[in-house]
């Protein structure tokens, strides 16, 4: 529920012609109409995530696909490799992003992590992230797929990615 929610989000940002560029826990907020959200308890049946901070945001045909020459915007633990070179971004920049947060929630950990925020970076372009322990093969094949470090090899939209992962648990 909680990926097909934030699939549909990202298609909707995405048709509309906008990509977020910052896909990261921080940035989505759970909501309840009935119950309070806290810490440590079961999230209420009705849950919603909602899909916030878009300060990153770039628009599709904007002829601007960077922040300036050489400099890269983001947070290092979710960038895709394109953008941590600081190269041309599509949808496909959130696709990886949301990518690192499903790992996140399935390994309890993230992919990469390093002493420095270059270090964490080259790992996003170079190192394939560890297999996620006990991981159903499907489920593992469509992560590995969300963050191909290729654009071309991942998922070529969120829609695509949703429904992939909505079949890989059925």
């Amino acid at each position: 529920r909680f990926m097909n929610s934030m699939t549909s989000a990202l298609q909707y940002a995405h048709d509309s012609g906008v990509i977020h560029r910052d896909i990261k826990p921080g940035n989505i907020l759970l909501t309840s109409r009935t119950s309070d959200i806290a810490l440590g308890k079961s999230l209420p049946d009705d849950f919603e995530p909602v899909l916030t901070d878009f300060g990153l945001v770039r628009f599709i045909d904007s002829t601007q696909h960077t922040t300036g020459s050489g400099q890269i915007a983001g947070t290092p633990a979710y960038m895709s490799p394109e953008q941590a070179r600081g190269e041309l971004t599509d949808g496909r920049t959130d696709v990886y992003a949301l990518g690192i947060v499903l790992y996140e929630i399935l390994a309890g950990h993230l992919p990469f992590e390093g002493e420095t925020t270059m270090g964490v970076l080259m790992k996003h372009i170079n190192e394939p992230p560890a297999p996620v322990p006990g991981l159903p093969p499907a489920i593992q094949y469509i992560l590995d797929r969300a963050l191909a470090k290729d654009v071309d090899d991942r998922f070529q939209t969120p829609a695509e990615f949703g429904e992939a992962f909505k079949h890989a648990i059925e």
